[in-house]
């Protein structure tokens, strides 16, 4: 997403904006809600969250601790520490 290649949806990680608000990483990507989707890069996870283009994405406004979450169990799921 953040990065714009093509890459099979298997291969990538969804983030979901809940119906309840949440955001939230659906590693299964079958949790309900808008969802938008990064491969397993770390560049691609710090584009995606640092700019607004998840916010775009997900039609809302992420709050900078919500960013700070996503982004390190972003790195815990890409092995990026």
């Amino acid at each position: 997403m953040a990065c714009r290649a093509v890459k099979d949806k298997r291969e990538l990680t969804r983030i979901v904006k809940t119906p309840e608000g949440t955001i939230i990483i659906d590693t299964r990507g079958r949790i309900a809600g808008r969802g938008a989707y990064l491969c397993p890069s770390l560049v691609c996870w710090q584009a995606g969250l640092e700019s607004n283009k998840l916010d775009y994405v997900l039609k809302t406004k992420i709050a900078p601790e919500e960013r700070k979450r996503l982004l390190a169990e972003g790195r815990s799921l890409i092995g990026g520490g």
